[in-house]
This record gives C-alpha cells, structure tokens and sequence, in this order.
C-alpha cells in the first residue's frame, strides 16, 4: 500500500494526536506506518537558524495567547530573503525523498505538516506572502504537493 498522508493546520490544533491515533490504528492493522515531521527549519536551515541565535541572540515575540515565546522568523531571514528560501529548500529536499522512498517501501507515511505548511512558513519568514507563488523553488513545490496528491 502506497499511501501519504498529510496534515496541516494551526499550531495546537491537534495535527499530531491525529497523526498519532491514525498511526496506531494503521499499526493494529498490521500496517507499515511511519510518522514524519516536514515544515521547515531542518538540518541546514537550523543549524544556520542556531548560528543566528548565539550570535546574535533570541528575538521573543508574545503568541496569541499572551505568552512570551521565541519568534522563529528571525530578521536576519528576512535580510537573507531569496537566499534564505534556497537555504530551506536544500533542507528539506533530503525529507521528501525520505517520505517518497518510505512510501514506495509499502509504508503508509503520515505527514503532520508538509509542503503547504513549508510553503507558508518560509513566506512568512522572508517576510513576503507571495514567495511560494513567485519563486521558482516554490512553484515546483507547490506542483509536487498536488503530484503527490494525486
């Protein structure tokens, strides 16, 4: 069985329980099921991201419900821009085959977060909403989200 499954949504909305409770579910099945995190901020990227933090310390911002947390859409992310969007994309590519691989091997890889969540997340750190439609990194993104989809 051949089956990615992805889900998206706001923090704390419960992506993670679901992906959890389907995977047991899969398991008792006797189904081969693998769990995989894909949003941003993987291996280049965060180690770059922690590069960031010791030199040049932690920026805070208070979330929604009124709690001081580390703001992980940094200023120096938003100089870097374009580059910053490339340096995303050489961290995540390596997961995507990791999650197409798996698949191909009979597992049924369930993915709390995915490419639309990635998409959203480094628009959002270079500070332009449109990034995923205007570059080219995000355009072939975009295009495998639906591919893989399908």
């Amino acid at each position: 069985m051949k089956k990615m499954i992805t889900l998206t949504g706001i923090d704390g909305s419960g992506k993670t329980v679901i992906a959890r409770t389907v995977a047991t579910l899969l398991l008792k099945r006797r189904l081969k099921v693998k769990i995989l995190w894909i949003k941003s901020l993987h291996t280049l990227a965060y180690l770059i991201y922690c590069f960031f933090r010791k030199t040049w310390g932690i920026e805070y911002i208070v979330n929604p419900r009124d709690r001081v947390v580390e703001h992980f859409a940094t200023q120096y992310m938003e100089k870097m821009g374009k580059l910053w969007g490339l340096v995303e994309f050489i961290s995540i590519v390596p997961w995507i085959f990791i999650a197409n691989i798996l698949k191909h091997m009979n597992y049924t890889v369930i993915c709390d977060r995915y490419l639309i969540d990635f998409l959203a997340t480094v628009s959002l750190r270079v500070k332009n909403p449109l990034w995923w439609a205007k570059s080219i990194l995000g355009k072939f993104l975009l295009a495998l989200q639906f591919k893989v989809q399908t």
